[in-house]
């Protein structure tokens, strides 16, 4: 059984991937009862229901399409890829030429109906594979790792590149247009050693890690779709390798190991020039895996084993997954979220937007990384916008939802003193109400009207879900113990209240109305 926050404990994790809502790690655990699991928020997981890779190991995952394939070596060396059809949930092996004494050690898929997977057979004459489905598959044209191993593989720019080392080490870099003729790339940046991952940034660099004969090459990068690689100028992993690698928004971030493993993450904005992370999550130890996906998510393990995945928001500080089932962690300040269609939180320290639906499950995670410290939010997830104000400002602001947010102010305050304490977007999405301690309650349509009355004693406010009442807000207010809820309208460019009633249960909690 996975624990929680620890899913590989006793060993390691080797590879990571996310489709958009899942996060599933492969890797084992201390007697490989465990070699895959999952995740919605990257600190909470669950092992897959069934381990096609009993008794061994889990080393590559991706998804494509409705499906998640995953690459490694079962216990009796007959299973090296397996193939999930329901988010990772449950798996089933599949014959591959790779089987019976080989290993599948990565994949990849291209967006449409190609997979490559990466490993060696039996005798190392087979070492790259394709597939139309990820069922069925084939040995590719020619081996660039003929008598070696294939490490790794990505797609992207119309074009394949596979990682990995040959009989005699002097190929470590093959590509490929269309998954089975392989070219080996003009020179080799990791002669005498290997390649281990590869991506893309999709500008026009790749980013290969691995290690040369002497440990002194372990990142080198591309200009050319990978035809002629390049040394990095820097290389965090001296005397040891580069594992894993991965791009997002301006990042790379590469996971490996230098001599003693003091050294496991190092980020770049070029991919030559590179820097340590903050701190080092898997001390003692290496990193294997690495992705993104709202977050960067890392894979390895530490020194003493207890440490196999790991989270960050800018990809340069690491905290262990904390194993709370809730992706909010305990830590963090959390804040309600108005939203017309789902129920949104928010966490001041780690910026995660969660949607919930009403029973309260995760239907998705956004994190915004250039963020003032807000205090309000609301969103209109329709049109894919989100209202917010800071610290220090009453203004509102508006952005379009996404990982990085380019923020312009939307309304200048009309308060001078009064502080802003409460957004709130109807139900149709047309009206947003601020609210001030003052009581002044002011309404803004889509068109830029704009007017406002006051309530005292105002504890909260929502948007009414009453059908007849699309443009409404109610308003909790409070007044010498008793409490009222007063729905107010918005029509012809003013808000109006429509009615106040009064709240006679004792039974009602106060947070029920302040939350």
């Amino acid at each position: 059984m996975t624990t929680p926050a620890n899913p590989f404990d006793g060993g390691a994790g080797w590879g990571i991937a996310n489709n958009g809502n899942t996060w599933v790690a492969v890797g084992n655990n201390a007697t490989s009862s465990v070699c895959i699991a999952r995740s919605i928020g990257a600190n909470n997981w669950t092992d897959s229901s069934n381990n096609p890779f009993l008794g061994g190991y889990g080393y590559g995952i991706a998804y494509g399409g409705t499906r998640w394939v995953a690459t490694g070596i079962n216990l009796g060396e007959s299973v090296s890829i397996a193939y999930s059809n329901d988010d990772g949930v449950s798996w089933t092996p599949t014959f591959t030429p790779f089987d019976v004494s080989g290993v599948g050690y990565g994949v990849a898929h291209d967006g449409g109906s190609t997979w490559v997977a990466v490993g060696n057979n039996s005798d190392n004459t087979k070492c790259l594979l394709n597939s139309t489905d990820g069922v069925l598959w084939m040995t590719v044209a020619n081996n660039p790792f003929d008598g070696g191993t294939g490490y790794g593989v990505a797609f992207a720019n119309s074009r394949w590149i596979a990682v990995g080392d040959n009989s005699g080490n002097t190929v470590s870099i093959a590509t490929s247009t269309d998954a089975s003729v392989w070219t080996d790339a003009s020179n080799n940046p990791f002669a005498g050693g290997s390649g281990r991952g590869v991506a893309y940034d999709g500008s026009g660099t790749w980013v290969a890690v691995g290690d040369n004969s002497g440990n002194t090459v372990c990142i080198a990068y591309s200009v050319d779709n990978g035809v002629s690689w390049t040394d990095a100028s820097d290389n965090p992993f001296i005397g040891g390798r580069g594992n894993g690698v991965a791009y997002y928004s301006g990042l790379w971030v590469a996971v490996g190991q230098d001599t003693g493993g003091s050294v496991t993450v190092a980020e770049s904005i070029d991919g030559d020039s590179w820097t340590l992370s903050t701190n080092n999550p898997f001390t003692g130890g290496f990193g294997s895996g690495i992705a993104h996906a709202n977050k960067w998510v890392a894979v390895g393990s530490n020194g003493v084993t207890q440490v196999t995945v790991v989270t960050s928001t800018y990809g340069d500080a690491w905290t262990p997954a904390t194993g709370n089932p809730n992706p909010l962690d305990t830590n963090n300040t959390l804040m309600t979220v108005d939203s017309s269609e789902n129920p949104w939180v928010y966490t001041t320290d780690n910026s995660i937007l969660v949607g919930l639906d009403p029973s309260g499950v995760v239907l998705y995670e956004k994190k915004i990384l250039n963020r003032p410290i807000f205090t309000q939010f609301a969103i209109d997830a329709s049109q894919n916008k989100i209202y917010s104000s800071s610290v220090g400002s009453n203004d509102v602001y508006v952005g379009t939802i996404a990982p990085i947010i380019s923020w312009s102010v939307y309304i200048v305050s009309p308060e001078s003193s009064a502080k802003l304490t409460r957004l709130v977007l109807s139900k149709n999405d047309t009206v947003l109400y601020q609210i001030y301690t003052n009581g002044n309650i002011y309404a803004r349509d889509a068109i830029g009207n704009s007017a406002s009355l006051n309530l005292s004693g105002i504890l909260s406010a929502f948007a009414s879900q009453d059908p007849a009442y699309p443009s409404a807000i109610v308003v909790c207010t409070e007044s010498s113990g008793t409490y009222y809820l007063t729905t107010i309208t918005y029509s012809s460019g003013s808000p109006t209240i429509l009615g106040t009633v009064t709240i006679t249960s004792p039974n009602l909690p106060l947070n029920y109305f302040t939350n």
